[in-house]
């Protein structure tokens, strides 16, 4: 892009001030169209940058989700081999099993949340039982109360 300005006609045939205002126009134009690009390049650079990564990654674990990999322990001993989705859906297996642990702090989530669950039905069901059994002994002594009593009035019914 050029552009051109006569400045014999602005400012006569005076050299130096017109080399300074060209000097200066050409500045203020170069400066505003630095700020145009940088931002420009700022914005294009922020939406290309995660799109782009968003699609190398989702391609980078779509391939390697069934590649698979070898185990290999400190001193090099090859161990099990696994892909990642295998590897995956054993610890979700492992945590998904229920082993009873002297600790709290050992246990998996799944344990956890089976034996929270056992403890609220089985305290639910100590205060049914409960209540179930006071009814029980409160009616067999009201009857036998009431028997007692006709005995002791001779009353026969």
């Amino acid at each position: 892009m050029q552009i051109t300005i006569n400045t014999a006609d602005i400012l006569g045939d005076e050299t130096t001030i017109r080399d300074e205002v060209i000097e200066q126009v050409s500045q203020a134009l170069l400066t505003s169209m630095r700020t145009q690009a940088k931002a420009a390049l700022t914005e294009m650079l922020e939406k290309n940058l995660a799109e782009v990564v968003t699609q190398v990654i989702t391609d980078a674990i779509t391939m390697t989700m069934d590649t698979k990999f070898t185990d290999t322990d400190t001193y090099g001993r090859s161990g099990k081999e696994a892909s990642i989705r295998e590897r995956i859906a054993d610890f979700v297996q492992a945590q998904c099993t229920f082993k009873q642990t002297n600790y709290s702090s050992d246990r998996n989530p799944f344990t956890s949340v089976v034996t929270e669950v056992v403890q609220k039905e089985v305290a639910k069901f100590k205060v049914d039982f409960t209540s179930l059994v006071t009814q029980q002994v409160i009616k067999q002594n009201m009857d036998m109360a009431v028997t007692r009593l006709k005995e002791s009035l001779g009353i026969k019914a």
